[in-house]
């Protein structure tokens, strides 16, 4: 994760191990956006609603998925490697 210049990040106060390394972590990170957990959706739905596009990252050891808003994908995009993929332009998932 990238370098945490001051305590917030997106608005949110940054987590106690964020002030303290000065890097950016997952818990703080994932307040700049409302993501829903959703493992296996990809699996679940990929060839029955449509198809899935990889974005961004590579997809290996993905543990959790969450569906994202656009702003949250942008923020992913901007600020990590993370895997994320969309469907159609309207559905977005972040796998960490």
């Amino acid at each position: 994760m990238r370098k945490l210049y001051g305590i917030t990040f997106y608005g949110n106060e940054a987590s106690d191990y964020a002030k303290e390394k000065g890097k950016l972590d997952y818990s703080t990170f994932s307040k700049a956006f409302e993501g829903v957990m959703c493992n296996g959706i990809i699996e679940k739905t990929d060839c029955v609603i449509g198809y899935w596009e990889q974005i961004n990252g590579g997809g290996e050891d993905i543990y959790q998925y969450f569906i994202v808003d656009n702003n949250g994908a942008d923020v992913i995009q901007e600020y990590t490697d993370d895997h994320y993929s969309t469907m159609r332009n309207s559905i977005y998932t972040c796998g960490v």
